[in-house]
């Protein structure tokens, strides 16, 4: 990192080619650098955006309430055009929602925008996780965010992503959840656990099988 023209208040520039983790490393001990990573989500530069949001999702997985403040900026890009930056900063805010349930939903609106992009399966699947995480929060949580759940589902299945899905519906299961979410997950999955094959078939089954042991 060298200080000249950049995007930033403390003209701080990324070396493109460094190592995400060891840039969070470097944020977490110099205030200055974290600020620069937030500043750079809204470069002009496609690339710079896209390493910030990865450098930031390093700074989650490490230390996740060194972000809390900056919440609104972090939502803010998820409205950026490229797939990469909004998958990076869903998964960000997922760790985020760890640690501070109060800041969980901000990002409500636009990940629902991910959940449905039509270019990136890795970015519906971010989005698919990040309410699966708000869901496990709380019972009223798991209501609001169960239909997109249900939706995608059904929208989805048979996409590359969806074992993945499965398996953090699985997850879900393990969450603070109503009753009336539980049903819906069982009723959802029924065909799959009966009449399908393979990974899908044993996950659905499992997913009903924790859902039941518990009645």
């Amino acid at each position: 990192m060298s200080n000249s023209e950049a995007s930033n208040d403390k003209q701080i520039v990324f070396d493109l080619k460094s190592d995400g983790l060891d840039v969070a490393q470097q944020a977490l001990e110099d205030e200055d650098i974290l600020h620069a990573l937030i500043e750079s989500l809204g470069d002009s530069k496609r690339r710079i955006r896209q390493f910030s949001a990865a450098a930031l999702r390093q700074v989650a997985v490490l230390e996740p309430e060194r972000l809390i403040d900056f919440s609104e900026d972090l939502v803010d890009a998820l409205y950026r055009p490229e797939a990469q930056t909004r998958w990076e900063i869903l998964e960000t805010l997922v760790r985020i929602c760890e640690v501070n349930s109060e800041s969980a939903g901000d990002g409500f609106e636009a990940a629902q925008d991910a959940l449905y992009d039509e270019t990136s399966g890795t970015l519906r699947l971010a989005a698919f996780n990040y309410f699966v995480h708000l869901g496990t929060l709380s019972e009223k949580w798991s209501e609001k965010v169960w239909p997109l759940i249900d939706e995608s589902l059904q929208v989805y299945h048979g996409d590359t992503e969806f074992p993945d899905m499965l398996t953090a519906l699985f997850y879900f299961t393990k969450g603070d959840i109503s009753d009336e979410v539980r049903q819906g997950i069982v009723d959802r999955l029924d065909f799959d656990a009966t009449q399908g094959k393979g990974y899908i078939q044993k996950q659905s089954q499992a997913i009903i099988d924790e859902i039941n042991k518990d009645k």
